[in-house]
């Protein structure tokens, strides 16, 4: 796995092949803070929100590690490419250089089983903030905070998922079993290069429109130790059945759009 980059914003990334970073961890003298929008927000509108969201608190947009999208249906291959170009354009208005080989923002992307939205929408954000550093004596030092980007059953980077979809079109109990170890393996691996361990996660979220609620009781809280969140959503992609993300943040707090 790639080793950690330094965005220059007061985190650091690990690349992945520019659609986004594998994860974002932040740097000594920084926190990371998530933001969640009460209903989303078509994501140009919502950048404009997150860039009056930082400014607010005296940060530059480049400030934002993370984002958490939700789309309205599974793109093809093509579309994928056009929804790629629109969003490093968006990124771009926050200062955030992305290009197709090097994006540093960490991303879950996944579509609502029910109600899905109209556009590719925010449904959440995260950002660093600077910190005091605290005196020996003093209040024990700060935990590493950091986010793990949503993960599926297929490598990344990989130019073709369809060749390197774990049990692909197997939809067994067998199948989604190998599906869900695999990805509950790569967010350990991840997690071990931003030199955290499921103990350090305060927040883990999964992601299947699939009945499989005892195979994630078994396979992700029997092997992470974790609780977690799941919702009915599925991965962008179609064949993928499963995604996975987690976090350790220092704040979480919810913003209305329709009052910010």
């Amino acid at each position: 796995m790639a080793r950690l980059r330094d965005s220059g914003f007061g985190y650091d990334f690990l690349p992945a092949a520019g659609r986004h970073s594998l994860a974002v961890l932040a740097r000594p003298g920084y926190l990371i803070q998530r933001v969640e929008l009460a209903t989303p927000v078509v994501h140009e509108l919502a950048i404009e929100l997150i860039i009056g969201h930082l400014d607010s608190l005296g940060l530059p947009g480049g400030s934002l590690c993370a984002l958490e999208l939700r789309s309205p249906r599974r793109f093809t291959a093509n579309d994928f490419d056009d929804h790629h170009r629109r969003y490093r354009h968006a990124l771009g208005l926050l200062g955030i250089t992305a290009d197709e080989r090097i994006n540093p923002v960490a991303r879950t992307n996944v579509i609502p089983a029910v109600d899905p939205p109209a556009d590719v929408s925010v449904q959440a954000f995260s950002h660093v903030v600077p910190v005091e550093e605290y005196v020996p004596g003093g209040l024990a030092r700060l935990e590493d905070t950091f986010v793990i980007s949503g993960s599926s059953e297929v490598p990344e980077p990989t130019t073709n998922h369809a060749d390197h979809i774990v049990a692909r079109g197997d939809l067994s109990a067998d199948g989604l079993t190998r599906k869900i170890r695999w990805v509950v393996a790569e967010m350990g691996r991840r997690l071990h290069a931003v030199g955290a361990s499921w103990s350090s996660v305060t927040r883990t979220q999964v992601y299947s429109s699939r009945e499989i609620g005892g195979l994630l009781s078994e396979e992700v809280h029997g092997a992470t130790g974790q609780a977690f969140a799941w919702q009915p959503c599925e991965p962008p992609v179609v064949e993928l059945e499963f995604a996975m993300d987690c976090r350790r943040v220092g704040q979480e707090t919810v913003l209305d759009p329709a009052v910010s």
